[in-house]
């Protein structure tokens, strides 16, 4: 049974704060489940499986990325544009480290939606 109140969103929530405070290496499901002072098995009444929450922090990790992206580029143009996009890339692998393992770990995840959403970063 699901316990009360506990949403999908709250899992994926509770995950990326777990993995950006103590390192991607450090998750796992169940170390997740004992912050959510859930049970182990009780995760899957809510996700469907560890492979959709892995691609959930994915997509979030790309939004991230995405949104740090185009905010530096905004109004700007050619060399200027670059260097902002550059730099912006740089700040965030420096300021959140450990989602930015998240992407870096996304080609290794079986799934092609993912990896058309890592085109937007590619891609602006």
């Amino acid at each position: 049974m699901a316990r009360q109140g506990l949403t999908h969103s709250d899992i994926i929530q509770a995950a990326i704060e777990m993995i950006e405070s103590d390192g991607l290496h450090s998750f796992s499901l169940r170390e997740l489940a004992n912050r959510l002072h859930i049970k182990a098995a009780s995760l899957y009444n809510h996700i469907k499986s560890s492979d959709e929450l892995h691609t959930e922090i994915g997509y979030f990790a790309i939004s991230e990325l995405k949104k740090t992206q185009l905010a530096a580029i905004a109004g700007k143009e050619r060399s200027e544009a670059i260097e902002s996009l550059a730099d912006a890339y740089y700040r965030f692998g420096k300021e959140r480290p450990e989602i930015y393992k998240v992407i870096l770990s996304l080609p290794m995840v079986k799934n092609d939606a993912i990896h058309s959403a890592g085109f937007d970063i590619v891609f602006l």
